[in-house]
C-alpha cells in the first residue's frame, strides 16, 4: 500500500499510528528525535493532520481533536473511533488514488487536465502516474495512457487490483455504485446476511465490493473470458445456490450466458478466497459431506497432519477442517488473486504481531516456509496473518495456563504490580493462585521457604533485575509447552 503513497503521506501515517497509541500528551521533541524531523516537517505535517481531521470529523460525522500547544501535541479521540478512519482518509486524499478512480470511471481525459484540477506541474503528475504503474505492476498490470484503455491487463487482475484499491481505503461505497442497479445490489447482499448469518460484516462488505467492480465492469462490456478453474472451499453455502441467487437478483443484466455464466464464478471463487472462517463458524456449518467438495483429496491433508504432528499439536476433527479449509483457500488466492489489504479492518501488522506473540509468529514462520503449493508469488501481509491468526486460534484452544504462585517480602499493592509485570513479560497463559492448596506449577518467591518442595521454584531479588526477567520467561515457557504437550514430568526445566 505504502507504493501508492508520497514520502509525507507515508509520514502522516506514522505520525497518525504513534499519537494514537501514545494516547497522552506527546513532546515535540520526543516526535523530532523519534521521526528525526525538521522543525518545518513537523509543522507541516501537523497543518495536514489539522485538514485531514476537520475532513474525518465531517465525513465520518465522528469528534477527533488535535491539541497543539507548541511544546506537545495530543490526538484526542473516543475509543469506538478506529484509527483505519484516520487511515483510509490518508489514502483517499492521495493523488495516486484519485488518478486511479479516474481511470476506472473513465473520468480521466488527459494529464493536463489532471494537473490543472489538482493544481500540479506535469513533473508531480509523472510521480503520479508511476507510483500507480508500480502497484499495477504487483496485480501483473500496466499503465498506458496513450491508449483507449489506460490500464491493460487480464480482466480479473484488473479488478484484484481495484478490490484492494478499495478495500484498503474504505469505500466500500465508491461513487462507481450509482452506476450499477444500487437496489439489486442491497437486496442480494440482505437475502445473503439473513439466510446466511455465518457472513461478518466485512464478508458482506468484501462480496458487495466484488460485485460492484464486476458489474460495473461487466455493464461495459469488460468480461472475464480467461477464467481459470479454482478449486476453492465455501462452507457457508454451495455454488449451485449462490449461482442461483444471483441470477435471480440480477436477472436484467444477464447477456451472453457464457460469460454471465463466467462472471459468476468469478465472484464466487473471488468471494470464498477472501473468507477465512473462524473455529465457532465451523462449528455451526454442516460439513458433513466433506468429500463433495473434494477436501478429502486436497493436497494439503497429509501436510497439515505431517507439520501439526512435528509440533505436537494433537488437532480435533474441527481443528483440522477450520486449518484446511482456511489454508486451501488463502492459498488460492494467493495463487490467483493477487491481493493486498494491509489497511482493511479485520487484517492486523505483522509486525505488531511479531513482538506480542514471538511464540505463535515463530510457529507461523514454520508453516509459511514448508507451504504445500508454488511459492512463485510474494507472500503479501494478509496471507501471513491469516495463516497467523489460524494457527492462534488453534493455539489458543489448547492453551494451559501456568500456574504461579508469588510468594514474596514486598507488599499486596507491589506484588499486584509485579503480577502484571510478570504478565506483560512472559508470552504465554499465566494464571496467578493465591495458596499452596491450588498445586502451582511454579513458586516464585525471594524467600527460602521448604513448604514449597512440591513444586518448581525460581529464586530472584524482592525487586528482580532484567535478567532475571529473561530467566523466568524461559522457565515459564519450558513448563507451559511441557504443559502443552501433557507431559506429567517437569524435570529438567532448570528452575
Amino acid at each position: 500500500m505504502h507504493n501508492l503513497l508520497t514520502k509525507q503521506e507515508i509520514q502522516l501515517l506514522s505520525l497518525i499510528e504513534y499519537l494514537y497509541d501514545s494516547k497522552e500528551k506527546v513532546p515535540m521533541q520526543v516526535l523530532r528525535r523519534k521521526y528525526e524531523f525538521s522543525h518545518y516537517n513537523i509543522n507541516n505535517l501537523l497543518n495536514q493532520l489539522t485538514l485531514l481531521i476537520s475532513r474525518v470529523n465531517t465525513h465520518e460525522n465522528v469528534h477527533i481533536r488535535i491539541i497543539n500547544n507548541q511544546q506537545s501535541i495530543e490526538l484526542v479521540a473516543d475509543e469506538n473511533i478506529p484509527i483505519e478512519l484516520m487511515k483510509e482518509a490518508v489514502v483517499r486524499g492521495s493523488l495516486t488514488y484519485m488518478l486511479a478512480l479516474d481511470l476506472l470511471l473513465k473520468r480521466y481525459t488527459s494529464a493536463k487536465d489532471f494537473c490543472e484540477e489538482h493544481f500540479i506541474n506535469f513533473s508531480i503528475f509523472k510521480q503520479v502516474s508511476d507510483r500507480l504503474n508500480n502497484y499495477l505492476a504487483r496485480f501483473n498490470c500496466y499503465l498506458n495512457l496513450k491508449r483507449r484503455e489506460k490500464i491493460c491487463g487480464k480482466e480479473k487482475d484488473f479488478r484484484s487490483f481495484f478490490y484492494s484499491l478499495f478495500f484498503i481505503s474504505g469505500t466500500s461505497l465508491v461513487p462507481f455504485l450509482s452506476k450499477t442497479n444500487q437496489a439489486q445490489l442491497q437486496n442480494f447482499i440482505e437475502i445473503i446476511k439473513n439466510r446466511y448469518p455465518y457472513f461478518t460484516y466485512t464478508d458482506l462488505r468484501k462480496l458487495k465490493l466484488i460485485m460492484s467492480i464486476g458489474l460495473l465492469r461487466y455493464q461495459s462490456d469488460f468480461t472475464i473470458s480467461d477464467y481459470p478453474e479454482i478449486a476453492t472451499i465455501n462452507l457457508a453455502f454451495p455454488y449451485s445456490e449462490f449461482q442461483l441467487l444471483v441470477n435471480d437478483c440480477f436477472i436484467n443484466e444477464q447477456k451472453e450466458p457464457d460469460t454471465w455464466r463466467a462472471e459468476i464464478r468469478f465472484y464466487y471463487d473471488f468471494f470464498s478466497t477472501l473468507t477465512m472462517y473462524s473455529l465457532e463458524q465451523i462449528e455451526t456449518v454442516n460439513f458433513a459431506n466433506l468429500a463433495i467438495m473434494g477436501m478429502d483429496e486436497s493436497p494439503h491433508v497429509t501436510w497439515i497432519f505431517e507439520k501439526c504432528t512435528q509440533l505436537q499439536l494433537d488437532l480435533s476433527a474441527i481443528e483440522v477442517v477450520f486449518l484446511l479449509v482456511n489454508l486451501s483457500n488463502a492459498s488460492e488466492r494467493l495463487i490467483h488473486f493477487p491481493v493486498e489489504e494491509e489497511l482493511s479492518y479485520e487484517v492486523a501488522n505483522v509486525s505488531l504481531y511479531e513482538k506480542q506473540y514471538p511464540n505463535v509468529s515463530r510457529t507461523t514462520n514454520y508453516f509459511l516456509k514448508r507451504l504445500p503449493f508454488d511459492k512463485q508469488h510474494p507472500l503479501d501481509a494478509l496471507f501471513k496473518e491469516t495463516i497467523f491468526l489460524i494457527i492462534r486460534s488453534v493455539l489458543l484452544n489448547k492453551q494451559i495456563p501456568v500456574k504461579i504462585l508469588l510468594h514474596s517480602s514486598i507488599n499486596q499493592i507491589q506484588e499486584n504490580w509485579l503480577a502484571k509485570e510478570i504478565n506483560n513479560y512472559c508470552d504465554v497463559p499465566l494464571k496467578f493462585v493465591n495458596h499452596i492448596q491450588e498445586v502451582p506449577d511454579l513458586v516464585i518467591t525471594d524467600k527460602n521457604n521448604p513448604l514449597f518442595h512440591a513444586s518448581k521454584t525460581f529464586y530472584w531479588h524482592p525487586v528482580p533485575y532484567l535478567d532475571e526477567y529473561h530467566n523466568l520467561k524461559q522457565v515459564v515457557r519450558k513448563i507451559y509447552f511441557a504443559k502443552l504437550r501433557g507431559e506429567n514430568s517437569l524435570e529438567g526445566i532448570g528452575c
